[in-house]
Formats: C-alpha cells, sequence, structure tokens
C-alpha cells in the first residue's frame, strides 16, 4: 500500500523499520553529494584549482598554528565551501585551513614553522574531499549503527516525532533568562529533542550558553557544533564570560578559532592548552622540523646536483680537462719565466766580467781565466738559448690564451646547461655525491622517527584532553573530519544556526548523542549552499533541517519559541516581526531596547530615526553591470561611502558599521571605495550570506538596482530563491541604525511579492522613520566611467574628489 503524499519514508509513521529509514536517508544523501561532487568537480582526473596568494603576513600563533593573511584576488565562495587547502610555497606544501576571507584577502590558519613574511604562495583547492569525507562517514553509521546511536539521528528528522521526557531530577537555576527563555530551558534539558526557534535578537546565544553549563552541572558531556567558526567561538565566550573559574580541560575547542575571537576563547583552544601543557615537547619538534628542512634543501640540491652530474658528464668532463689544460699551461709559463728570469742574470754577469778585463792591462788578460773566447761562447750560448725560451714563452702564453678562452667557453655551457646551486663541480663526484645522500637519507630517517616520536606524544596529550572534555565546541564539519572526535560520544548535541547546516552532517552529529540533541536557529535565515541542481542536490544540500523535518511555528511538541528581540531598535525589529507573523511566530522588542539604541539613533542622517530610507530615484541613478553581468551602481556606492565616512567623522565612539549589498560587483567596487578613502579597517564590507550571525551599530542595505526589483534576485518567486531570507538577514543586522538605500521606483514594484519585505521596509521607513532624497546627500554624477570602476584606479579618481568637493555636511538634513 502506497504511503500517504506527507508521509516520506524516513517518517516514524511510514511502517519502516529504523534501519531501512536509515538506509533510504543515507542513500539519498549518497546521490545528493555525488551530484554536488560532480558539480564542483566536473572532470573527474581535473588539477585542483590554484591561486596565486601575496604578501604573507603572520598575525599571530596559538600552539602550533600560525594565522597568516594573505592579499589575492577575489576567489569564488562556492570554491571555499568544502575546500581541502593546501598552501604551496616553493617545493613544500602545507595543509592549512580558510578562516576567513573578503574580496581581496584570505585568513588562512597553518600547522607548519614557516617565517613571519611570505611574499609569495599558492593556494589550492580539492573541493570534493570534504564531502566525500562526509559521505564516508555516513557510511560508517550504516554499516557499524551499534557505534553510533541512529534512533536518536532518526528522531531529528522525523516529520512527526515527539519527544520523549527524560528523568531529570532537578534544573540548575537560571534567573537571569526571561520567561519564553527559561521555557526553551527547561523543554531542552528535560526531553530528548527540542528545536528552539529564535528571531534575530532573541538571545540565543546566551541561553545556549546556560544551557551547555546546566548539563556541565548535571554532570552531562556535550558537543557544541555549528557550521560557522564565528558562531562556536560567541558561545565559547559567552560560557567563559559567565563561568570563568571553569577547570582547564573541561571546556575545549576543538579547530582554528575565527581571527577575530577573543583572547580567552583562543586559551581554551586544544591546540594552546597543548602546548601549554608540552612546551618543552612543542620546541623539541619545532627544533626538529627546522633541522628536517634544512635537511630537506640539502637533499634537494644533492639530488639536483647528481642528476647534473649525470645528464651532463660530458661538458663537465670537458670543464674539468680545460681547468687541467689552463693550470698546466700556467705552472709551464711560470716556471719558464723563472728561467729566463734566472738566465738573464747570468748573461748579465757574463757581460759585467768581459767589461772589466777590457780594463785590465795586455800582460793580465793574456794569462786571466777563462779566456776571453771562452767567455764570449759560453755568452753566445746562453743568450741564444734565452732567445729560444723567450719564443718558447710567447707561443706559451698565446697558448695558455686560448685554453683560458676554452675553459671560459665550456664554464658557460655547464652554468647554462646545469640548475645555479651552491656546489663547486669541479670538487664532488657522483660517487661522493652518492655516499653523502645516503648519509643524509639516513640523518633524515633518524629525524623523522624522533619527530613521530614526539609528535606522537602530543597527540596522545590531545587525545586525553579531548577524552576528558566535557563541552567539546567545534564546527559542524570537523564533527566527521577529525580523527580525534570519530571514536567520541556525547550525552547531549547541540547545534547553534542549524538552518545553514547541510542535512547530512547534521544526522551525523545527531548520531552522536546518547540522550538529547537541541537543534538551535531561525527558520527563516538563510538555507544551506547546494551548487548542484538535481533533484537529489535540491532537495537534501539545497533545504534547511527546518524544512526536512517539517519544522513550522504551529503546534509542534518539537518547538520551543523565543519571542522577544533584545537587538534591534524597536522600528528596525517592526519590519521582520511581519514576515515571522506570517509564519506564525509572533515577535516583538523588549520595552526597553529603543531607550538601549538611543545613542545610535541619534546620529546623522536624521538623529533619532532608526529607519532611513534614502530613495536615489531622483538622483538618476544608472546600474552597471560587470563582465560577470553582476550588477553595480556608483552613485550608489559614492552614497554608502559618505553615509559611512560621516558617521566615523562625528565627535565620540564610533559606531560600528557594516555595509552590505546583495551583489558581488557593488561588493567590490565598494571595497574599492573604502579602501581608498583609508575606511577599510573601519568599515566591514560583503555580501549578505557573509553576516548572518553577526550584528552591527549602524547596517547600510545598498539595493543596487535602478530597474524593475521584482524582475531581479531580489524579487524572485523561484523555489530556489529565497529573497525574503536573504533580506531579512540583512535588514536584522541592524542594532541602532538601518539605513536602506534604494530606488524609490524600482522598488516598488514589490509590493506584490508574496513576502515584500523590502517593500515593508520602505513603508516603515515614510510612516516611522525617515526618507532623505539621495541628491540631498550626494549630487547626481556628472561624469562616466562605465566598467573602468572596477579596475581602474584612475577612472575612481575621476569619481571620488567630484564627490569629496560637492557633498553637502550630513548633519544638515
Amino acid at each position: 500500500m502506497p504511503l500517504p503524499l506527507d508521509i516520506p519514508i524516513y517518517s516514524s509513521r511510514s511502517g519502516e523499520s529504523a534501519q531501512a529509514r536509515l538506509h533510504y536517508l543515507i542513500d539519498q544523501f549518497h546521490v545528493a553529494i555525488q551530484d554536488e561532487i560532480a558539480e564542483r568537480n566536473p572532470l573527474p582526473h581535473h588539477d585542483a584549482p590554484t591561486f596565486p596568494l601575496r604578501h604573507g603576513r603572520r598575525q599571530h600563533r596559538t600552539g602550533r598554528t600560525s594565522y597568516f593573511l594573505f592579499d589575492t584576488d577575489p576567489l569564488p565562495t562556492q570554491v571555499l565551501d568544502h575546500a581541502n587547502a593546501s598552501l604551496i610555497l616553493g617545493a613544500n606544501r602545507y595543509t592549512c585551513r580558510i578562516v576567513g576571507f573578503s574580496l581581496d584577502g584570505l585568513a588562512l590558519a597553518i600547522d607548519a614553522d614557516l617565517p613571519a613574511v611570505i611574499d609569495e604562495a599558492k593556494l589550492t583547492l580539492d573541493t570534493p574531499r570534504l564531502l566525500e569525507a562526509l559521505d564516508k562517514r555516513l557510511h560508517d553509521v550504516l554499516k557499524h549503527p551499534h557505534m553510533f546511536d541512529i534512533a536518536q539521528g532518526l528522531h531529528v528528522f522525523d516529520p512527526h516525532a515527539t519527544p520523549k521526557p527524560l528523568t531529570v531530577l532537578a534544573l540548575p537555576p537560571a534567573p537571569h533568562l526571561n520567561p519564553e527563555q527559561y521555557t526553551a530551558y527547561e523543554a531542552a534539558l528535560r526531553q530528548d529533542l527540542t528545536y528552539i526557534i529564535g528571531p534575530p535578537g532573541t538571545g540565543k546565544t546566551d541561553l545556549i550558553a546556560t544551557l551547555v553549563l546546566a548539563l556541565h552541572e548535571m554532570g552531562q558531556r556535550t558537543l557544541l557544533c555549528s557550521p560557522t567558526n564565528t558562531a562556536i567561538d560567541l558561545i565559547i565566550d559567552t560560557i567563559l564570560e559567565k563561568r570563568p573559574t571553569l577547570p582547564t580541560g573541561s571546556l575545549l575547542r576543538v579547530g582554528s578559532p575565527s581571527p577575530d575571537s577573543s583572547d580567552r576563547a583562543q586559551m581554551v583552544n586544544l591546540e594552546a592548552l597543548t602546548l601549554a601543557a608540552n612546551f618543552q615537547l612543542e620546541e623539541t619538534i619545532a627544533r626538529l622540523k627546522r633541522h628536517l628542512t634544512d635537511l630537506d634543501t640539502d637533499l634537494d640540491t644533492a639530488r639536483a646536483f647528481l642528476g647534473t652530474l649525470e645528464q651532463h658528464q660530458p661538458a663537465i668532463d670537458a670543464l674539468q680537462s680545460a681547468h687541467q689544460t689552463a693550470r698546466r699551461l700556467t705552472q709551464a709559463v711560470t716556471v719558464l719565466q723563472h728561467t729566463i728570469k734566472e738566465r738573464g742574470l747570468v748573461l748579465r754577469d757574463l757581460m759585467g766580467e768581459m767589461t772589466q778585463r777590457q780594463t785590465l792591462p795586455a800582460v793580465f788578460r793574456l794569462f786571466s781565466q777563462p779566456s776571453r773566447e771562452t767567455l764570449l761562447e759560453q755568452h753566445f750560448t746562453l743568450a741564444h738559448r734565452q732567445q729560444q725560451d723567450q719564443d718558447a714563452l710567447v707561443a706559451l702564453t698565446e697558448h695558455v690564451t686560448a685554453a683560458r678562452a676554452s675553459l671560459a667557453h665550456h664554464q658557460e655551457t655547464v652554468d647554462q646547461a646545469t640548475p645555479v646551486i651552491a656546489w663547486d663541480t669541479t670538487v664532488w663526484t657522483a660517487s661522493e655525491l652518492t655516499a653523502l645522500m645516503a648519509t643524509l637519507m639516513h640523518t633524515r630517517y633518524t629525524l623523522l622517527q624522533e619527530l613521530h616520536h614526539h609528535e606522537q606524544q602530543l597527540r596522545l596529550t590531545e587525545q586525553d584532553f579531548v577524552a576528558q572534555s566535557q563541552i567539546i565546541g567545534t564546527t559542524l564539519t570537523r564533527t566527521y573530519t577529525s580523527r580525534l572526535l570519530h571514536d567520541q560520544r556525547y550525552d547531549t548535541v547541540i547545534l547553534d544556526e542549524a538552518s545553514m547546516g547541510a542535512a547530512p552532517a547534521i544526522l551525523h552529529a545527531a548520531c552522536l548523542s546518547k540522550s538529547r540533541v537541541i537543534i538551535v536557529g531561525d527558520f527563516l535565515q538563510l538555507p544551506p549552499i547546494s551548487t548542484a541542481k538535481t533533484p537529489a542536490a535540491r532537495q537534501w544540500l539545497g533545504r534547511s533541517i527546518y524544512q526536512i523535518a517539517n519544522i513550522q511555528s504551529g503546534d509542534d511538541p518539537r518547538i520551543v519559541a523565543l519571542r522577544t528581540q533584545y537587538r534591534m531598535h524597536p522600528t528596525i525589529a517592526a519590519v521582520a516581526s511581519r514576515l515571522y507573523a506570517k509564519a506564525g511566530l509572533e515577535y516583538h522588542s523588549a520595552p526597553n531596547m529603543a531607550a538601549q539604541r538611543k545613542p545610535i539613533t541619534d546620529l546623522a542622517p536624521a538623529p533619532g530615526s532608526a529607519l532611513i530610507f534614502v530613495d536615489t530615484q531622483d538622483g538618476h541613478p544608472t546600474t552597471l553591470r560587470d563582465h560577470a553581468g553582476s550588477p553595480y551602481n556608483i552613485y550608489h556606492a559614492l552614497l554608502c561611502v559618505e553615509l559611512a565616512q560621516h558617521m566615523l567623522s562625528t565627535p565620540g565612539p564610533h559606531p560600528s558599521i557594516t555595509i552590505v549589498a546583495p551583489y558581488c560587483a557593488q561588493v567590490k567596487l565598494l571595497d574599492r571605495m573604502l579602501r581608498h578613502e583609508g575606511l577599510e579597517k573601519q568599515v566591514r564590507i560583503g555580501t549578505i550570506h557573509q553576516f548572518q550571525g553577526s550584528a552591527s551599530d549602524v547596517v547600510i542595505f545598498d539595493t543596487v538596482l535602478t530597474e524593475n526589483v521584482s524582475r531581479s534576485m531580489l524579487g524572485s518567486t523561484s523555489a530556489d530563491a529565497h529573497p525574503h531570507l536573504l533580506i531579512n538577514v540583512a535588514i536584522t543586522r541592524a542594532k541602532g541604525k538601518l539605513i536602506l538605500i534604494g530606488h524609490g521606483d524600482a522598488l516598488s514594484t514589490l509590493a506584490r511579492h508574496p513576502d515584500p519585505i523590502l517593500w515593508d521596509c520602505v513603508q516603515q521607513a515614510h510612516t516611522r522613520g525617515t526618507v532623505i532624497p539621495g541628491p540631498s546627500l550626494v549630487p547626481a554624477l556628472t561624469c562616466q566611467v562605465g566598467n573602468s570602476i572596477l579596475h581602474s584606479t584612475d577612472s575612481l579618481e575621476r569619481v571620488l574628489p567630484t564627490r569629496q568637493q560637492t557633498a553637502p555636511l550630513l548633519h544638515a538634513v
């Protein structure tokens, strides 16, 4: 009998056994993962993508991990997702982790002893590796179900699941929680499955930290995971703020913390704790690695030179022969020059003696010995030999010149044929190099054994920390990739930012729980990103756990909702509350939020207004497109930069400012402009996806478009599009001031959209906020720069000085 359409096979009401339901889910996940791998790596034997990196600077070190920031060209986000990265430095490859990226920067965590400055390197990405690791881990669940709690995993995905009560005698007190937070707190601790739904700013992070500490007091072991490092580090920091006296090792952060995580959060990182416990061992390992690096360099040089000797031996033999010939001839010239010099002295003495005899009386000359004839004969003989040797010297000198020319020729031949190496080709022979390499290889083997022994001691220390810790915080990805965590099981698994988690990874994490699973998030936030568009990928990788498990805000025993927000000014929250009300969830602001946000709302422009719509239609802006078709708007970008610059130039504490835009080309343009103005460290800029889970005092939301927005991504009604979720994330990042920049006529086309949250925001600005004409802030552009604005600094200069000279002061608005 076929199942009703609303009862999937993985439901407890399907009539299938738990094993059959598990088989179904994992088989479906396998198909989806393979489709995604094929999409990300379409050619089976294609080389992994490689990207150049420049101007690397080490920012800091935590344990054995060095954090580097590199300059790079923009990298596609979909490539960085699920990527297994390696840093290529010369001939060496180092495994690394991507911990942050922007349009032209990349933050890497590298477990290696590298120089503090790296001028050039390459990043290579093997994108399918993490997906393959997830697929393999799921098949481990299928093959060894006794090693996992598959009932708990199925329970999480079951659309018809009913939470089962757990035996809990008494709950640790939590007096700081509001009533709805306490209801969620109590439900999460007293039952085996709880979905805590909380719109932005409702205190989810604080509640998770409270739950983790309560479970710790109850003697329970907890796995805290999230798709993002930022979320994990924020929760860990909140835990440590609430309980700074937690015993060392009871809270453990596994993996690389985000670059902007707090110092105290980094101190509970596994590597930092391991370093503190094994400082001398770490020093020994670092020394051995440096020695091995030097040894490998010498081995590479010796191998290269030996290959050179073997490949170019005739040229090297000729060079050595030329060296010998030049040496022999030079020595002969030296000997001959010495002989000529000595004979010249003898000839001079003979000539002196004959001259002296001429001065004697004839009778004395008659009886003098040797006779004059004998002296003349000796002089003649020696002079003749001297002339012969001088002629021979001239000829020999010519031979020496020729030999040196031949030597230079052979040397040039060898230099061109061999690599530039620091070894003397006239000293080392092939047999000597072979013997040297054998000695170096033996030394290397000994060092590797010693290094392996010390690293094994470190791994044992890490394993001890992991085994003894009561709270482990890590990313969802690391739960299935870290060998340290493979054998670990937990009483409770808590998943934060659940909407972003891939369903296969959530199933694996849930199967690690022995008692309860607590899933925290917002069903109106962004779902996971899937590149493949196959039916399997769309169903199992492109949908959130809320959609798969049929989590809605109605009367569902699995759900506990948080309804009071503590982040946004009520005027901003009111826009989002309409979207949640439509989904059946009441959402309101805490009573004192307007007063708390007053210092921010009192900033210009429009002091006192939390919601501002800057209408650009009278400025006649133009939407252009880059080579990839991504829209950008120069006039809107100028408004964004002017607003940020003014808010940062006012006296007093500066607010945190974030500029978000839905299109990469506009983000790239804004990034260049902010750098031109020296604001890149004071203003955050990015696409909407990059800021889910974060908050800012002021958010400037640039909608970019000047034509019919209903036909764009922001107004799409296709099944794969989630414009209302995207816009909801953008506007709910703002604490005290939300500035929406848009073309009024273009945005009005969204009035008939099924979820018109962006148009609601414009309407809210008209009724409860402030509407400012764009030209009152920045006059319309008088020059056209076209696509070159994205690439040419000269074009940027043509725009920005004009704006600086003509833009009015914002405090006049």
